[in-house]
């Protein structure tokens, strides 16, 4: 439970104590969370490898992750995952994280999961994201602005790029290089 009057001897003012209150437990260990969120206490028990995870904010209990008959000495948070190791008294060091199935039905409810890659053919059309026979929203504007079908729209207007038709204006390009040498004697 926090405390908003309590004072280190350093004057430091004291944020919350978290405590066991039902085995009146003591702690060999705590860590903070890389964010900051979640305090985890090792129980200082022999017989028991008990990680006791809090919210810190609050000091309400949230979890306890426990493993084999070791007892834990330690736990420390990854860095950056939400993934923390600690060590028993036999000098293992056992690595915890939360485990995730994933579930593709909730997203697509007529997902198929595949054993093996299978061989798929794409139907023409299938993933184009538009058809290059319709018009496009911009030529359907352009015509309803001119009032209407094809017919009134002016021709456009065709442009050699490659300067092959007898009319095409020709750029030329000269370039000139330069060469130096060294002479050595």
């Amino acid at each position: 439970s926090g405390s908003g009057a309590a004072r280190h001897q350093s004057g430091v003012p004291l944020l919350r104590t978290f405590m066991d209150v039902v085995n009146n437990t003591g702690w060999a260990h705590a860590a903070l969370s890389p964010a900051g969120e979640t305090v985890v206490g090792v129980a200082d028990r022999h017989a028991e490898h008990a990680l006791y995870l809090w919210e810190r904010a609050y000091g309400t209990l949230v979890g306890i992750v426990r493993g084999p008959k070791d007892g834990a000495r330690l736990a420390l948070w990854h860095p950056t995952k939400l993934m923390a190791a600690s060590l028993g008294e036999s000098g293992t060091v056992y690595v915890w994280t939360k485990h995730y199935s994933e579930n593709w039905r909730a997203f697509a409810p007529d997902f198929k999961e595949l054993e093996e890659n299978e061989e798929y053919e794409e139907r023409e059309g299938e993933f184009d994201l538009f058809d290059p026979d319709s018009p496009t929203p911009h030529q359907l504007e352009a015509e309803a602005a001119l009032g209407g079908g094809a017919a009134s729209a002016p021709a456009a207007e065709e442009i050699d790029v490659w300067g092959d038709s007898p009319g095409a204006a020709r750029t030329h390009t000269h370039a000139h290089t330069h060469t130096h040498r060294t002479h050595t004697h």
